[in-house]
């Protein structure tokens, strides 16, 4: 019968262990369970706030925020380098940066001068997921504008798991420039290209003024003043010239607090007009004034 060797070898000496080291043991074993767990806990405050960085930029203009994370998650997004023309999308004149939830981010943005190139960009700061966008004539200067193409991307996301927050932001800036597209496309995190219906990303259907006003819908309207400015010509032509400035100011605003205030001016005009002019005696000359002076206010107004 063989004898089977000793595993611990022939110079194992078995150590005595004094009840001191025991505790050292037990105090390097918590140590390192707390370590432990203190470590799972930052991975999951990282993975949470991950993006957090977009919120810093909430109310701000975008002029830094493109300048941020954002930019290299655009190229990424876009399957794009850094230095593409197509990122000129993303350096033109400054505008809002959005927030809604406290968690949700975007911006929109165009190429200075031209605006050949549009951007859009959406993040989650929560989970970091990201959808980036551009709308771009198929040749640059083309002469139709409703000639356009819309690229989606997304290293994050597919082109059937686009969040709702993602998609109502998206419809936003398409009307708000009124973009029509030809063609859709979105680009996945290989760098696929998968073609949309470009019919399900078109401006949302909006009033548009006639020729000599007003500027808002007649058949809408809310009291005396609107009705007697829309059987007026002359008060409807001011009434569109009016919103034609608003309009033009509203675009060029950098950041939500000063659209916020424009908003306020011209909603804190609207009751003066209506509560003066329906007491007036010659209701048409009080408003014929009030439109003359509500525009001289806004061609001066310095946003703050």
């Amino acid at each position: 019968m063989s004898t089977q060797p000793d595993p611990k070898g022939p110079d194992f000496v078995q150590r005595p262990t004094s009840p001191g080291h025991v505790k050292s043991l037990a105090v390097l074993m918590r140590l390192a369970v707390l370590l432990t767990v203190v470590g799972l806990s930052n991975s999951m405050a990282l993975a949470q706030g991950r993006a957090s960085w977009a919120l810093t930029f909430s109310g701000q203009s975008n002029e830094q925020f493109f300048n941020s994370n954002a930019w290299h998650l655009i190229a990424a997004d876009l399957h794009i380098a850094e230095n593409s023309d197509r990122m000129l999308a993303f350096v033109g004149p400054p505008g809002p940066v959005f927030t809604s939830q406290k968690r949700y981010v975007w911006s929109t943005s165009c190429q200075a001068h031209n605006c050949d190139y549009k951007g859009f960009f959406w993040i989650d700061a929560r989970t970091g997921k990201s959808l980036s966008a551009t709308s771009e004539l198929p040749t640059l200067g083309a002469a139709d504008p409703e000639d356009r193409v819309l690229t989606l991307g997304s290293v994050t996301l597919t082109s059937s798991s686009i969040p709702s927050s993602a998609m109502d932001a998206l419809r936003k800036w398409i009307t708000r420039n009124d973009l029509r597209f030809t063609a859709a496309q979105f680009i996945g995190r290989d760098g696929s290209v998968t073609q949309l219906d470009e019919t399900l990303y078109q401006p949302t259907p909006a009033f548009v003024p006639p020729p000599g006003g007003p500027g808002f819908d007649c058949s809408k309207a809310k009291n005396a003043i609107e009705t007697d400015v829309c059987h007026d010509s002359t008060l409807a032509a001011l009434d569109l010239r009016l919103q034609t400035l608003y309009g033009q100011i509203e675009g060029g605003l950098a950041t939500v607090g000063q659209i916020a205030h424009l908003k306020d001016l011209q909603h804190s005009w609207l009751r003066r007009r209506d509560q003066k002019c329906a007491v007036a005696v010659q209701r048409r000359r009080c408003l014929e004034e009030a439109y003359s002076e509500q525009y001289q206010q806004l061609e001066n107004w310095v946003p703050r």
